[in-house]
């Protein structure tokens, strides 16, 4: 589906992915963590919940979400957002 969206085969969006060495789908899931990072520093996003930030970027899960946002900055998103108020 995301080849389509960007009217690319999907065989040719693995191979410009490949040259990276990050699959699509790893791709997908670090921007989602770091748009979460973001909104947990912006001062507009302040009073929301965690996993109101977690679902409006694209999680469904707070378990998954917390394991991605640890593997990617090595802190549970509670404590990003302690160290970092918006």
């Amino acid at each position: 589906s995301v080849a389509d969206g960007v009217h690319l085969s999907p065989r040719y969006l693995r191979t410009i992915f490949s040259e990276s060495g990050e699959k699509v789908s790893d791709y997908i899931r670090r921007r989602r963590v770091e748009e979460c990072a973001r909104k947990m520093r912006d001062p507009a996003w302040a009073g929301h919940s965690l996993m109101k930030i977690a679902f409006s970027s694209g999680f469904n899960s707070a378990a998954h979400f917390s394991r991605c946002f640890r593997d990617r900055f090595k802190l549970s998103p509670r404590d990003y957002r302690r160290g970092h108020p918006g």
